[in-house]
């Protein structure tokens, strides 16, 4: 995920898995600077249609949203510099 704020009113912002009218109308800048340096979870809820063998059906989805856990990375002190696991500097 990532909020790159361009001037006073463009934002130019991507969550993967998330729907995209979800994420412009429900996620702002703000929200994923806070979420970041607080280490929360936020949850949006989304209705999408999906198929399965050939049968049409819409569902009613709770999912996170935006959240600061990363499993991939290494985490160093200040909370948002990191290293891939892996890397020689994070051993």
């Amino acid at each position: 995920m990532y909020s790159v704020k361009l001037g006073d009113e463009n934002e130019d912002k991507n969550a993967k898995g998330i729907v995209k009218s979800v994420i412009k109308k429900d996620l702002k800048h703000d929200m994923y600077n806070k979420i970041l340096t607080t280490g929360g979870r936020m949850y949006s809820r989304m209705k999408v249609i999906r198929s399965q063998k050939h049968r049409v059906y819409t569902m009613d989805i709770n999912k996170i949203s935006l959240s600061a856990f990363d499993d991939k990375r290494y985490l160093l002190e200040d909370g948002i510099s990191s290293y891939a696991y892996g890397h020689y500097k994070s051993m």
